[in-house]
């Protein structure tokens, strides 16, 4: 626990005026609360995520702490959350983070190391984005717990997406894909509440899933839950603008030039050699392209190319202003930005939660999904074979993500006006402070 008392050149304070600490109060007089929050560490969507809504509770005048890993800490040096770096996330750079998840004394050790958290910041409230591990630490802690997760990975059955089926057999593949989510989250619960146990908590199983409030950063019609308890809120979009304020302003200069793509990977998808053969091949094809290479390519290894714009971070909600067309890696912030931007995307998907997004864009006429083997790449996914999958999703050929840019532009503005129907009652909407008010709610109760 050094980390936490040694680095504090990560520990930021913000110092509110009174009068704005009490515009946003969750009571008639003003409570102070403690926030922790412990996203999980793979890529970054789920890190920015818990960092913009810590930043909203302090403009609250709340104190609000983000557990970060050590080695990606510097990329959230721009906020005024309180970052806790820590070493304990064991898999930062492992490709199946959620095999981890099933194992029951990788869940016992980790959790020993999140509990030394809690038990070290005393929070009132835990919020919990994807990462498994830490919810035995609020059991034990018996702390008031907030989970976040998009894609159906709570305790929830959502609509499946049709990846392109008749009906009648989309209808037989969507109940056998349910069957096999519910058994795969089914065993993932198990192994929690199991190591849970061996750590002595004693607590009864149901009372905890119905005790947590489970936000969803997706619009209400996006990915609808077939059940209603554990209620689901769905709050829009969450973004952070950090790495926008770090990346290359340069990119506000640009102007529209009608055939611009904004290329990105994010944290998590393909490898950087695939991101910059693919750019090179959309710059040939005379598109301008902005690249954002994110964590998983080099600026410098870029070819020269006057269509060819890289950068190490771009204002992604001003990149998909500036372009025509987003292609991306099927994750959901990236989609959101393009979705609000009103510009299609095309998406090559690397992992469940992508293929899910992508395939749901695809159904709504809202972009393509570039798969081969979509229905194949779910059965993958879900019966944990992840490799087979990842080695599907790098077989995808430069081609054909050329060939769907193509099909897009020729149809622009159907996509165009289907995009402008689906998010006209949500284009102005704010995720990070409903997510917020949604929690300070929670803590009334």
């Amino acid at each position: 626990m050094s980390n936490l008392c040694d680095n504090r050149r990560y520990i930021f304070f913000l110092i509110i005026p009174l009068k704005q600490i009490n515009s946003k109060n969750p009571a008639n007089s003003f409570k102070k609360y403690i926030f922790l929050f412990f996203p999980l560490e793979i890529g970054l969507a789920h890190i920015t995520r818990c960092i913009a809504i810590a930043e909203k509770m302090i403009t609250d005048g709340h104190d609000a702490y983000v557990v970060v890993p050590s080695k990606k800490i510097e990329l959230f040096k721009d906020t005024v959350a309180s970052l806790i770096p820590t070493e304990i996330y064991s898999h930062s750079e492992d490709s199946h983070p959620l095999h981890k998840f099933r194992d029951v004394e990788y869940l016992y050790h980790i959790s020993k190391k999140e509990q030394e958290i809690v038990e070290k910041i005393r929070p009132d409230c835990i919020v919990v984005d994807y990462r498994l591990s830490a919810l035995i630490a609020c059991m034990i802690c018996n702390k008031k717990t907030v989970f976040i997760s998009d894609g159906g990975w709570g305790p929830h059955d959502f609509v499946m997406p049709n990846p392109g089926m008749e009906k009648t057999i989309f209808r037989t593949f969507s109940y056998t894909i349910d069957l096999l989510f519910k058994y795969l989250k089914g065993k993932f619960i198990k192994s929690l509440f199991i190591a849970a146990k061996k750590r002595g908590f004693s607590g009864n199983k149901k009372n905890v899933i119905h005790s947590i409030l489970y936000i969803a950063p997706e619009f209400t019609n996006y990915l609808p839950a077939k059940k209603s308890l554990p209620k689901i809120e769905c709050v829009g979009p969450i973004f952070w603008s950090g790495f926008e304020r770090l990346g290359d302003q340069s990119i506000k200069s640009l102007k529209p030039d009608g055939k611009t793509v904004y290329l990105t990977f994010g944290g998590t998808g393909l490898d950087g050699e695939k991101l910059i053969s693919i750019s090179s091949a959309i710059a040939k094809k005379g598109y301008r392209v902005l690249v954002s290479s994110s964590i998983i390519a080099d600026v410098k290894n870029f070819p020269k190319h006057d269509k060819l714009l890289p950068f190490k971070f771009v204002d992604g909600e001003k990149a998909s202003e500036i372009a025509d067309l987003v292609v991306c890696h099927g994750g959901y912030g990236t989609m959101m930005q393009a979705l609000l931007a009103g510009k299609p995307v095309v998406a090559i998907p690397y992992n469940f939660s992508q293929l899910i997004h992508s395939l749901r864009f695809q159904e709504l006429g809202l972009g393509k999904c570039v798969s081969k083997k979509s229905i194949r790449n779910i059965i993958y996914l879900i019966g944990n074979m992840w490799e087979k999958f990842e080695r599907t999703t790098r077989q995808v050929q430069t081609q054909d993500i050329l060939n769907e840019i193509e099909e897009v532009m020729q149809n622009y503005e159907k996509y165009k006006k289907r995009i402008k129907k689906f998010i006209i009652n949500d284009k102005h909407c704010n995720g990070n402070s409903k997510a917020a008010d949604l929690i300070y709610d929670f803590m009334l109760k």
